[in-house]
Protein backbone atom coordinates (compact mmCIF):
# COMPACT_ATOMS: atom_id res chain seq x y z
CA UNK A 1 0.00 0.00 0.00
CA UNK A 2 1.30 3.84 -0.77
CA UNK A 3 -0.16 6.41 0.89
CA UNK A 4 0.60 10.42 1.12
CA UNK A 5 -0.51 13.67 2.06
CA UNK A 6 -2.02 16.28 -0.01
CA UNK A 7 -3.71 20.14 -0.39
CA UNK A 8 -6.60 20.78 -2.41
CA UNK A 9 -5.60 24.23 -2.93
CA UNK A 10 -8.55 26.48 -4.19
CA UNK A 11 -7.29 28.90 -6.70
CA UNK A 12 -8.72 32.22 -7.15
CA UNK A 13 -10.80 32.07 -10.40
CA UNK A 14 -9.06 33.17 -13.38
CA UNK A 15 -10.42 35.94 -13.94
CA UNK A 16 -9.58 37.88 -10.88
CA UNK A 17 -5.90 36.84 -11.04
CA UNK A 18 -3.56 39.86 -12.84
CA UNK A 19 -2.01 40.06 -16.00
CA UNK A 20 2.21 40.06 -14.42
CA UNK A 21 2.15 43.59 -16.39
CA UNK A 22 -0.16 45.35 -13.98
CA UNK A 23 1.43 43.81 -10.62
CA UNK A 24 4.24 45.54 -11.90
CA UNK A 25 2.89 48.35 -12.90
CA UNK A 26 1.04 48.31 -9.16
CA UNK A 27 4.07 47.40 -7.24
CA UNK A 28 6.87 49.34 -9.43
CA UNK A 29 10.87 48.31 -7.89
CA UNK A 30 13.50 51.05 -8.48
CA UNK A 31 15.01 51.17 -11.76
CA UNK A 32 12.33 48.65 -13.66
CA UNK A 33 9.45 51.50 -14.18
CA UNK A 34 11.94 53.24 -16.33
CA UNK A 35 12.16 50.29 -18.57
CA UNK A 36 8.65 48.16 -18.36
CA UNK A 37 7.64 49.27 -21.57
CA UNK A 38 11.10 47.32 -23.28
CA UNK A 39 10.78 44.83 -21.30
CA UNK A 40 7.06 44.24 -21.69
CA UNK A 41 8.12 42.58 -25.09
CA UNK A 42 8.34 38.70 -24.21
CA UNK A 43 6.88 38.87 -21.12
CA UNK A 44 4.67 36.30 -19.91
CA UNK A 45 1.30 38.13 -19.25
CA UNK A 46 -0.08 34.53 -18.19
CA UNK A 47 2.48 33.96 -15.19
CA UNK A 48 0.67 34.42 -12.33
CA UNK A 49 -2.77 32.14 -13.76
CA UNK A 50 0.01 29.50 -14.91
CA UNK A 51 1.49 29.81 -11.67
CA UNK A 52 -1.85 28.89 -9.79
CA UNK A 53 -2.12 26.12 -12.11
CA UNK A 54 1.28 24.84 -11.23
CA UNK A 55 0.56 25.18 -7.54
CA UNK A 56 -2.67 23.72 -7.62
CA UNK A 57 -1.00 20.24 -9.17
CA UNK A 58 2.26 20.08 -7.33
CA UNK A 59 0.22 20.62 -3.99
CA UNK A 60 -2.77 18.08 -5.03
CA UNK A 61 -0.31 15.27 -7.16
CA UNK A 62 1.59 12.81 -5.85
CA UNK A 63 4.23 11.38 -8.28
CA UNK A 64 4.63 7.58 -8.49
CA UNK A 65 6.61 4.90 -10.58
CA UNK A 66 5.04 1.14 -10.84
CA UNK A 67 7.77 -1.55 -10.60
CA UNK A 68 7.00 -4.79 -12.97
CA UNK A 69 9.46 -7.96 -12.03
CA UNK A 70 9.50 -11.50 -12.96
CA UNK A 71 9.63 -13.77 -9.79
CA UNK A 72 8.93 -16.95 -12.07
CA UNK A 73 11.81 -18.96 -13.79
CA UNK A 74 10.62 -18.50 -17.49
CA UNK A 75 11.12 -15.56 -19.41
CA UNK A 76 8.27 -13.31 -20.48
CA UNK A 77 7.83 -12.24 -23.62
CA UNK A 78 5.80 -8.68 -24.53
CA UNK A 79 4.85 -7.47 -21.24
CA UNK A 80 1.98 -5.31 -20.54
CA UNK A 81 0.20 -4.14 -16.85
CA UNK A 82 -3.15 -2.50 -17.22
CA UNK A 83 -4.33 -0.88 -14.30
CA UNK A 84 -7.77 0.82 -14.17
CA UNK A 85 -9.29 3.06 -11.69
CA UNK A 86 -12.70 4.28 -11.37
CA UNK A 87 -13.29 8.42 -11.46
CA UNK A 88 -16.31 8.65 -9.57
CA UNK A 89 -14.58 8.07 -6.51
CA UNK A 90 -12.32 11.27 -7.10
CA UNK A 91 -9.14 10.17 -8.29
CA UNK A 92 -7.14 11.72 -11.11
CA UNK A 93 -4.19 10.23 -12.79
CA UNK A 94 -1.75 12.48 -14.80
CA UNK A 95 1.51 11.62 -16.96
CA UNK A 96 4.25 14.08 -16.90
CA UNK A 97 2.95 15.60 -20.10
CA UNK A 98 -0.31 16.83 -18.61
CA UNK A 99 1.21 18.01 -16.02
CA UNK A 100 1.58 22.26 -16.02
CA UNK A 101 5.32 23.46 -15.79
CA UNK A 102 6.99 26.00 -13.52
CA UNK A 103 5.96 29.33 -14.91
CA UNK A 104 8.65 31.89 -16.23
CA UNK A 105 8.10 35.50 -16.85
CA UNK A 106 9.24 35.36 -20.03
CA UNK A 107 7.79 33.56 -22.87
CA UNK A 108 9.28 30.71 -24.15
CA UNK A 109 8.31 29.39 -27.73
CA UNK A 110 10.18 25.84 -26.70
CA UNK A 111 8.11 25.14 -23.07
CA UNK A 112 4.41 25.08 -25.86
CA UNK A 113 2.43 21.63 -25.45
CA UNK A 114 3.38 20.82 -28.43
CA UNK A 115 7.02 20.36 -27.90
CA UNK A 116 6.60 19.05 -24.54
CA UNK A 117 4.78 15.93 -26.29
CA UNK A 118 7.36 15.22 -28.58
CA UNK A 119 9.78 12.75 -26.68
CA UNK A 120 6.87 10.91 -24.85
CA UNK A 121 4.96 10.27 -28.20
CA UNK A 122 8.33 8.49 -30.17
CA UNK A 123 9.82 6.87 -26.87
CA UNK A 124 9.04 3.08 -27.17
CA UNK A 125 11.52 2.10 -24.63
CA UNK A 126 10.64 -0.35 -21.59
CA UNK A 127 8.26 0.91 -18.91
CA UNK A 128 6.54 3.53 -21.20
CA UNK A 129 3.25 4.49 -19.29
CA UNK A 130 0.26 5.68 -21.53
CA UNK A 131 -3.33 6.65 -19.75
CA UNK A 132 -6.09 6.27 -21.33
CA UNK A 133 -10.01 7.76 -19.63
CA UNK A 134 -13.62 8.11 -20.33
CA UNK A 135 -16.87 9.25 -18.61
CA UNK A 136 -16.03 6.10 -16.08
CA UNK A 137 -12.67 5.52 -15.77
CA UNK A 138 -8.85 6.14 -16.13
CA UNK A 139 -6.44 3.01 -17.20
CA UNK A 140 -3.04 2.54 -17.05
CA UNK A 141 -0.89 0.93 -19.78
CA UNK A 142 2.66 0.24 -18.90
CA UNK A 143 4.54 -1.54 -21.87
CA UNK A 144 7.51 -3.60 -20.65
CA UNK A 145 9.15 -5.14 -23.05
CA UNK A 146 10.72 -8.92 -22.52
CA UNK A 147 11.19 -9.15 -18.82
CA UNK A 148 13.66 -12.59 -17.93
CA UNK A 149 13.58 -13.96 -14.68
CA UNK A 150 14.36 -11.84 -11.68
CA UNK A 151 14.56 -8.91 -14.00
CA UNK A 152 12.48 -5.83 -13.27
CA UNK A 153 11.05 -2.77 -15.13
CA UNK A 154 10.34 0.85 -13.85
CA UNK A 155 7.73 2.63 -14.93
CA UNK A 156 7.93 5.98 -16.26
CA UNK A 157 6.54 8.56 -13.46
CA UNK A 158 2.96 9.39 -13.55
CA UNK A 159 0.86 11.83 -11.01
CA UNK A 160 -1.85 10.40 -8.89
CA UNK A 161 -4.36 12.65 -6.94
CA UNK A 162 -7.52 12.73 -5.00
CA UNK A 163 -9.75 15.33 -4.09
CA UNK A 164 -11.28 13.87 -1.19
CA UNK A 165 -9.30 12.01 1.50
CA UNK A 166 -9.75 7.97 1.58
CA UNK A 167 -8.54 4.65 0.30
CA UNK A 168 -9.17 3.02 -2.80
CA UNK A 169 -7.40 0.47 -5.15
CA UNK A 170 -5.36 0.18 -8.82
CA UNK A 171 -7.17 -3.17 -10.39
CA UNK A 172 -5.66 -4.51 -13.32
CA UNK A 173 -3.96 -7.27 -14.81
CA UNK A 174 -0.73 -8.26 -16.30
CA UNK A 175 -0.48 -9.74 -19.63
CA UNK A 176 2.36 -11.40 -21.62
CA UNK A 177 2.33 -13.96 -24.41
CA UNK A 178 3.41 -16.79 -23.11
CA UNK A 179 1.41 -16.37 -19.69
CA UNK A 180 -1.75 -18.88 -20.35
CA UNK A 181 -3.65 -16.17 -18.86
CA UNK A 182 -3.42 -13.10 -17.56
CA UNK A 183 -2.29 -12.53 -13.62
CA UNK A 184 -4.58 -10.31 -11.48
CA UNK A 185 -2.82 -7.22 -9.84
CA UNK A 186 -3.62 -4.75 -7.50
CA UNK A 187 -2.13 -1.54 -5.98
CA UNK A 188 -4.03 -0.24 -2.67
CA UNK A 189 -3.72 3.39 -1.88
CA UNK A 190 -4.61 5.95 1.32
CA UNK A 191 -4.55 10.03 0.73
CA UNK A 192 -5.32 12.65 3.20
CA UNK A 193 -6.52 15.39 1.71
CA UNK A 194 -6.10 19.05 2.97
CA UNK A 195 -8.59 21.39 2.14
CA UNK A 196 -7.41 25.22 1.44
CA UNK A 197 -7.86 28.26 -0.37
CA UNK A 198 -5.54 30.79 -2.00
CA UNK A 199 -5.93 34.33 -2.02
CA UNK A 200 -5.02 36.52 -5.35
CA UNK A 201 -2.62 38.36 -2.88
CA UNK A 202 -1.19 35.05 -1.17
CA UNK A 203 -0.75 33.85 -4.84
CA UNK A 204 1.41 36.99 -5.76
CA UNK A 205 3.44 36.49 -3.03
CA UNK A 206 4.76 33.68 -2.68
CA UNK A 207 7.30 33.01 -0.97
CA UNK A 208 9.95 31.73 -3.76
CA UNK A 209 8.45 34.09 -6.70
CA UNK A 210 11.80 35.51 -7.28
CA UNK A 211 13.51 32.51 -8.00
CA UNK A 212 10.50 31.40 -10.13
CA UNK A 213 12.67 32.78 -12.94
CA UNK A 214 12.67 35.43 -16.15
Amino acid sequence: EISWAAEFCEMPVKEMIPDLSDLRQQYPIAGVASILSSRSIGMNEEFFRELADYEFARRLFQPIRLVVRNIGPVAASHVRAELKVLRDIGVVLADESNMPELPKRRTDFLRSPVFRGIPSAVRQSPGRVSIDKNDQRFRIEIDCGDLQPGRQIWSDVLYLGKVESGKFSLDGLLFADNLPQPKEVALSSSVTVKKTVMTVDGLCSLPDLAERGE
